[in-house]
């Protein structure tokens, strides 16, 4: 694959969420579904990369909580992960 079509295949699956799987790791926070659903709409519309950058990971803040993603090729299968870094409106990391 050319760099522009992993950069293309990396926007379409976290805009749309078509060609790979999510997965969201939760971690110890009770977040429910309705705010993950809005997290997923901000993290579609996520545009803070780098003239270098594949489209591969980002960093954003949501409903008071930090969220990092990242996207992975494992065994030809693109996976794109969301987890939360830390919770910034009670200061917990």
């Amino acid at each position: 694959m050319t760099r522009e079509n992993i950069i293309r295949a990396n926007d379409e699956l976290r805009t749309t969420f078509k060609g790979g799987r999510i997965q969201i790791c939760h971690g110890p926070y009770g977040i429910d579904d309705r705010t993950l659903g809005r997290m997923l709409c901000a993290l579609a519309k996520y545009n803070k990369f780098t003239p270098d950058s594949l489209h591969d990971q980002g960093c954003f803040i949501f409903g008071g909580f930090a969220y990092a993603w990242r996207i992975e090729t494992i065994k030809a299968e693109r996976i794109l992960t969301v987890w939360i870094e830390a919770d910034v409106l009670n200061g917990a990391g």
